[in-house]
């Protein structure tokens, strides 16, 4: 818990209206499960599509399909930023790449994936052939999704 939450909490004052987004994307960066099945069910999530947060890219930057498979059973949509654009800036593997692809990552306009590619390109992040199968890539109309009954839970939990 860092030092300002601490503080509020002696104060009785409620953690930063996002605090509970930023804990969910390190959680997810950092494969931990179990923090993240709490972290769903928190009302201070219901934002997190429209937060800036990026859950999956957080996770699928080190390669790991795991937490990102989690993340989808658990019924965390995805946020504005974890489109695949976003996930090639961040050095994702290829592999991941294409599973998030497949998982229904939101895919950016043209124009947004080619800057992205150009620039994971330039960085020496993406080779020439996922760099091609990128920018053939169809833009999805919207970046949001219904909410999901989320694997094993029998309910249905909100945006988060």
């Amino acid at each position: 818990m860092s030092d300002t939450v601490r503080a509020a909490a002696r104060r009785g004052v409620a953690p930063p209206p996002d605090f509970a987004m930023e804990v969910l994307q390190t959680a997810a960066g950092a494969g931990c499960e179990p923090l993240l099945q709490l972290l769903v069910a928190l009302p201070e999530c219901k934002a997190l599509e429209a937060s800036g947060r990026a859950p999956y890219v957080a996770a699928a930057r080190h390669g790991d399909r795991a937490t990102p498979g989690a993340l989808r059973r658990l019924g965390v949509p995805w946020a504005a930023g974890d489109g695949v654009e976003a996930a090639a800036e961040a050095r994702c593997a290829e592999s991941v790449l294409r599973w998030l692809v497949e998982q229904g990552a939101p895919v950016g306009s043209r124009e947004e994936l080619g800057c992205a590619v150009g620039e994971a390109m330039r960085r020496g992040r993406l080779g020439a052939e996922a760099a091609a199968w990128l920018r053939g890539l169809e833009p999805t109309a919207g970046r949001g999704e219904e909410r999901r009954k989320p694997e094993g839970l029998g309910f249905v939990l909100g945006p988060c």
